[in-house]
């Protein structure tokens, strides 16, 4: 083509970082407003280019809007990838196929959410599972007579959000309504304060987050007055409260009554409405608190199992692995010997830097119809296995500079069906790439053909049946 009639795509990116100034004085929704306007004028940070353009028009512009070179990257001719969800597909091979969402049988089947709860925990998968059992059970909660207060986080919500609506209603009809409205979600700040603004209208109490602390936890208490007492009721999980993503985001959700959930996350909401609380947890594992150190100690466990010659073995499934702390406890039990799995999704910091690392380390990554979401800490504990579920991820911003929280799950049935499942993604050879040291990827390999998002619906429907009324 002559290059003086081609056409070439750019894509230039800019800051969207929020600043926030030091006028304390000043609101934290006004500032957070103000900036938002002006992140559509934030300066270029990247300018990503077809990269079969010359490089002199490449280089004009990257002078022409200030971006040094490490900020050049070259791909394709097409750079709004998100403008894919909305491509239309005439040809009905090219779609997935259909599955029905797995009922919970025995949430279908109960008169009475709150006292199904107190016979044993609810577990939950998305998008295996309807999200309308979380916005029910809150709706429930908001239209109970006995239910006197309702404790939430929010980090990210849909703009027609079903959660707030419930939480709005909750308030209106006198319930004492606690929200933690991370009001600093980056992209989601606008719809964050919007609900924010018309909660607080309704009557609940919303705080904008806590100084030098995002809050990522996805929690929610109810108090709710039975005979004499207040019963709590928890729910935690590794998903944002939003019905939306909540079809395309593989995530899992605990509810439960037990006290030995209820008060650890009892003490998480006293310290968001009072920081200077100082929590005490004795099942969860909250940063920046205590998870940080609890992972690294039972990290060392597996070490120490190994030194004796037993079987020192971990698995973690997470979006992101970046901590420089976290990598090289990883290093440190790889070279004692200890076998590790990991299902990094996204950012994975970590290569090997000896043969025993190489060895005894395998890295699986999975991207397929649903975005892998879910956080798992496995611990082989001497074959009696501990499995957390999380909200954080083991990168620095998570384990020091946010609000996480991750609960053990105790049930043998749920542990046998998380270990399944991290199973299936460690051996998926239909989407599944296997990282290897030099930081290549390559198809995970394997006999029979095994998709894991496709045997999460029988793994989702045998767990549901094991709880069917």
């Amino acid at each position: 083509m002559d290059e003086k009639s081609a056409l070439f795509a750019i894509k230039i990116s800019r800051d969207a970082e929020l600043y926030m100034d030091e006028d304390l004085e000043e609101n934290i929704v006004v500032k957070i407003k103000k900036s938002i306007k002006n992140r559509e004028t934030g300066l270029p940070s990247r300018l990503l280019f077809d990269e079969n353009i010359p490089f002199k028009y490449i280089d004009f512009l990257r002078k022409k809007i200030d971006v040094d070179m490490s900020g050049l990257i070259p791909g394709g001719r097409y750079h709004n990838f998100y403008d894919f969800f909305g491509f239309p597909v005439s040809e009905e091979s090219l779609y997935y196929k259909k599955r029905e969402k797995v009922p919970c049988a025995r949430l279908d089947q109960a008169s009475n959410w709150f006292a199904e709860v107190k016979k044993e925990n609810l577990f939950l998968s998305f998008p295996y599972q309807n999200y309308r059992y979380v916005t029910g059970f809150l709706n429930k909660a908001a239209m109970d007579k006995e239910v006197e207060e309702i404790n939430i986080t929010l980090y990210r919500v849909a703009e027609s959000s079903e959660i707030c609506m419930a939480l709005e209603k909750a308030a209106k009809s006198g319930k004492r309504v606690f929200v933690l409205d991370e009001a600093q979600a980056r992209f989601d700040e606008k719809s964050n304060i919007y609900w924010g603004e018309r909660l607080i209208k309704a009557g609940a109490h919303v705080k904008y987050g806590i100084d030098h602390l995002k809050v990522h936890a996805k929690i929610f208490s109810i108090k709710r007055k039975e005979g004499e007492s207040i019963q709590t009721y928890a729910y935690m999980g590794t998903g944002n409260f939003n019905e939306k993503t909540a079809e395309i985001y593989g995530d899992h959700a605990l509810i439960t009554s037990e006290s030995a959930y209820t008060k650890d996350v009892d003490e998480v909401f006293a310290f968001l409405k009072d920081k200077t609380h100082t929590p005490k947890f004795d099942s969860l594992l909250v940063a920046p608190f205590n998870l940080r150190s609890s992972v690294e100690q039972l990290i060392e466990n597996e070490i120490g199992y190994s030194k004796e010659g037993k079987i020192g073995k971990m698995a973690i499934k997470l979006n992101s692995l970046e901590d420089p702390e976290m990598i090289n406890k990883i290093r440190r039990a790889a070279d004692y010997g200890v076998k590790i799995e990991l299902i990094v999704r996204g950012i994975c910091c970590y290569h090997p830097l000896s043969a025993l690392q190489e060895k005894n380390i395998k890295i699986v990554s999975i991207v397929d119809r649903f975005l892998e979401h879910t956080r798992v800490y496995h611990f082989h504990n001497n074959n009696e296995p501990l499995i957390y579920l999380a909200s954080a991820d083991w990168m620095t911003r998570n384990l020091s500079g946010r609000i996480e929280v991750a609960f053990p799950i105790h049930h043998k049935k749920t542990k046998s069906f998380i270990l399944a499942s991290l199973n299936a993604q460690l051996h998926d050879n239909v989407k599944g790439r296997l990282i290897t040291g030099t930081g290549k990827s390559q198809m995970v390999s394997g006999s029979e053909t095994l998709s894991a998002q496709e045997k999460m619906y029988d793994l989702v429907s045998e767990n549901n049946a094991q709880y069917a009324v």
